[in-house]
């Protein structure tokens, strides 16, 4: 059904664990490449997908966990495919109530894709807390959760 793919990869040689990969990574996730405007589905819990780097900073600044040693974000998608249709309002719709997973301790945004076959949805998610500003560490365990999270999200919207 769908996929969850965590993005470990760097765009344009940015070095996640660096301040300015926050700019390129939101700018990747929340605008088109080929007119550099804004998806028409985007939407954050806790951050204001606009203001999404200065909020993230300023949340690491709060806890001392600003250093560029530390990964700045967490950046997944999930993807439709095997036949699974979703149009991109009900993306979005997905994307708000799979944005809940983390919402309750971390800062998250999202931004719907429709420029390939299958409609996708990209999240950034803040490394640091806001509630008591611990880093993020989870393993596959969570990973494993939040796909078992998002089949079950799917099936009731589908």
């Amino acid at each position: 059904m769908e996929i969850v793919k965590l993005v470990d990869e760097t765009y344009k040689s940015v070095d996640l664990n660096r301040h300015d990969s926050l700019d390129t990574v939101i700018h990747y996730i929340l605008h088109r490449k080929d007119v550099d405007m804004p998806w028409r589905f985007i939407g954050g819990i806790g951050v204001n997908p606009a203001d999404a780097a200065y909020q993230f900073r300023a949340v690491k600044k709060f806890f001392r966990k600003d250093d560029e040693t530390r990964r700045q974000l967490r950046h997944f998608v999930v993807s439709f495919e095997g036949g699974v249709n979703v149009d991109p309002y009900t993306a979005y719709m997905l994307a708000g109530e799979i944005a809940k997973y983390y919402s309750d301790k971390y800062q998250i945004f999202y931004a719907v894709h429709e420029d390939t076959d299958n409609v996708h949805i990209h999240f950034g998610m803040n490394t640091v807390s806001y509630v008591d500003g611990s880093m993020y560490a989870e393993g596959y365990g969570d990973y494993y959760r939040l796909v078992a999270y998002i089949e079950n999200i799917v099936k009731s919207y589908l």
